[in-house]
């Protein structure tokens, strides 16, 4: 199970966050039309109630008359004194508080009101007072509003709000139930002790739903669904993300982390254009236009030339291959072996990939004979090897036309007499295999071979897959001398943008670049004739 970490979680977002933004963009887009089309406006009327007002409201209303009459006459009349209130009233008003909520929410009171109210709907249509959608109210045969009830705390006031799709409906529902609700006190209790301190008014804009919450939330929504989407993808994914991973999970020495390089990226199909031009980066002009990627191979040479020792002096045989097709492996061996030549070594390479057989194409060869007509006795091996690729100690003997049998070939005694004779001849014998997962030549030519090198490429290639692969191969007792990471992006998981040397010699391996079985056209290298093995 991977873990989630603060750095894995910030990982994505940065790997991703064009499409979460994108995402959000499209949640405030939805979230608009929602709230303009779909969501229906609601207006809150709101009363306030005072929980205590004098017993005898006469005394009140007098005390208020006495006090107009003695401000116009100018005149000094004696008033009868202000009711009083004590403690015991207020702590008694404010237990009434719950008692009050409960009976403004009564069928009782709620029938009284939406009587009056549609009374009062009527004489508002007669009068021509409503518009036509306030008048369509009158027919209903239920009045659709909610009422809430708040009383804030420390506090004798209680608040009633009435929200409805109508703001005439929400402001006569709210004066009239705070009238039917001081009639009905009166009738219940027997006595007053409540006011009105604030009448309901016409509400002049909706109190929901609100635009800016909503475009917050579609925002916050849409980019936490498409985050969601790609930490999903980060779970289900099995696929080599670093190269740590492949040294923690296989327990194999890795060899050479291969770098992607983005001028590498514009890739032509080699497989329908056999007009492709080589693809050779390693060495020449085009590994000073692409650096890290020559070093990355250099750095992957040296490891190799060190990663095991003969006892006898003839040349170290390697099989190259990977798990599945499109992983680098055939990019990477020629690439390797050239660096491997430009470093003075002798290098043989040879395409023992025979069914599908593409090393021609990358050294822009068309060749129509190879190893096959070797195996099968038809030509000698000085008559089809190409001698000196591209001016370096490096021959060449491509697969030649594609045989009914080839691990039938592979598997016979002139195969293995033949890389016996030519290893007193070479450093080095690189022999390019078809994935070992679907096809079995790897494991037929790794058994008279000094050592199997895994091509992995990162974000494609699946762990689980790996893994069988390096089992097979273990239970086969083949030599695994370790593994090429291949089309690594270091941007993508916080490894900085450019980088070579420091994160290569840390790990005593480098950098290049693998890319399925080519890479894209260099339009400004300068392409060295091979010539046509005929």
């Amino acid at each position: 199970m991977k873990e989630l970490d603060f750095l894995t979680v910030w990982s994505i977002i940065v790997r991703h966050w064009k499409c979460i933004v994108a995402s959000g963009v499209a949640g405030i887009i939805i979230a608009l039309l929602i709230t303009k089309f779909l969501i229906t406006p609601m207006y809150t009327a709101d009363v306030m109630i005072f929980a205590w007002s004098p017993e005898d409201p006469s005394l009140s209303a007098k005390s208020h008359t006495d006090k107009k009459d003695s401000n116009d006459n100018n005149t000094n009349i004696q008033r009868p004194p202000a009711p009083s209130v004590t403690y015991q009233d207020l702590t008694f008003a404010n237990l009434l508080l719950n008692d009050y909520k409960q009976l403004i929410a009564t069928r009782r009171v709620q029938e009284v009101v939406d009587t009056k109210v549609k009374e009062q709907l009527i004489e508002l249509r007669r009068k021509g007072r409503l518009d036509k959608q306030a008048g369509k109210l009158c027919e209903l045969p239920k009045l659709k509003y909610k009422v809430f009830v708040d009383f804030p705390r420390q506090t004798h006031t209680l608040n009633i709000s009435i929200v409805s799709p109508n703001p005439i409906l929400s402001q006569l529902v709210a004066n009239t139930t705070v009238d039917v609700f001081i009639e009905t006190i009166n009738e219940v209790m027997h006595f007053q002790r409540a006011m009105v301190l604030d009448r309901a008014l016409i509400p002049s804009h909706p109190s929901s739903p609100s635009l800016k919450i909503n475009l917050a939330g579609g925002f916050i929504l849409g980019a936490l669904v498409a985050f969601g989407y790609f930490l999903l993808l980060f779970f289900l994914d099995r696929s080599f993300k670093l190269p740590e991973e492949v040294t923690e999970r296989l327990s194999l020495p890795l060899l050479g982390t291969i770098i992607e390089d983005n001028d590498l990226r514009e890739a032509d199909d080699i497989e329908d254009n056999p007009a492709a031009p080589r693809r050779i980066v390693a060495v020449g002009e085009v590994a000073q236009r692409n650096f890290q990627v020559a070093e990355g191979f250099r750095l992957l040479r040296t490891n190799l030339q060190y990663s095991m020792s003969l006892s006898e002096p003839r040349a170290q045989i390697f099989v190259v291959t990977s798990t599945l097709p499109d992983d680098g492996k055939t990019f990477t061996t020629t690439n390797l072996a050239a660096s491997l030549a430009d470093s003075g070594k002798r290098v043989l390479l040879i395409n023992c990939d025979l069914h599908k057989p593409f090393m021609g194409k990358i050294f822009a060869l068309k060749s129509e004979v190879g190893a096959v007509n070797v195996l099968v006795g038809e030509k000698s091996f000085d008559e089809v090897v190409v001698r000196n690729v591209m001016g370096l100690p490096l021959d060449l003997l491509a697969s030649g036309p594609v045989p009914p049998n080839p691990s039938k070939l592979l598997l016979s005694d002139a195969f293995s007499a033949m890389l016996k004779e030519q290893s007193k001849n070479y450093d080095f014998i690189l022999l390019d295999t078809p994935p070992c997962l679907s096809i079995a030549d790897a494991a037929i030519v790794g058994r008279i071979a000094d050592g199997v090198v895994l091509v992995i490429c990162a974000g494609k290639t699946n762990s689980d897959a790996v893994e069988r692969a390096v089992n097979q191969l273990k239970q086969l007792q083949m030599n695994i001398v370790g593994c090429v990471f291949n089309r690594f992006v270091p941007a993508k998981f916080n490894y900085g943008g450019k980088y070579g040397y420091g994160y290569g010699y840390s790990y005593g391996y480098g950098y290049g670049y693998g890319y399925g079985y080519g890479y894209g056209q260099q339009s400004k290298a300068k392409k060295e004739e091979i010539p046509a093995v005929k």
